[in-house]
């Protein structure tokens, strides 16, 4: 289960939205005694057998391979994508190397930090840019 805080809430409450089996809903955290808290959804969700929480999908070799590259998103900025052991990872500049989690074909996420990235094909089918969402922002980097 992957939460974002959603940014607004007191003092022993916060209001959050959860991710759940690619779905988005919303969900209270409410802080208990003794630093203890519970999560409330606020509604039934259904996951069926052998799906993950998190929307993680597992991907074939040769989709993974054609993500592979360095992307440019600012001048002397970039991120570079390698596969090690079956997993993507994702390496910006002058950062640590984190994996990368499938959601679809196209779109990743960072358990790390609240970020995603998405993969773009131009005409010819090849991947040429992605997009890293994080922040609120949104940020195009160039296959180099």
């Amino acid at each position: 289960m992957r939460l974002v805080l959603s940014g607004y809430g007191k003092a022993g409450r916060r209001k959050f939205s959860a991710k759940l089996a690619g779905k988005t809903i919303g969900a209270t955290l409410r802080e208990e005694a003794g630093n203890r808290y519970s999560l409330a959804l606020d509604r039934e969700i259904r996951i069926a057998p052998g799906q993950t929480l998190a929307g993680e999908s597992t991907l074939s070799p040769a989709i993974l391979a054609q993500y592979v590259g360095t992307y440019e998103l600012a001048p002397g900025f970039g991120i570079v994508m390698t596969i090690e052991n079956g997993q993507m990872m994702t390496q910006a500049t002058g950062q640590f190397k984190f994996p990368l989690f499938a959601e679809s074909e196209s779109k990743f996420f960072l358990k790390v930090v609240d970020a995603e990235v998405e993969f773009f094909k131009n005409d010819k089918g090849e991947v040429d840019h992605l997009v890293l969402h994080q922040g609120g922002h949104e940020t195009k980097g160039v296959k180099k």
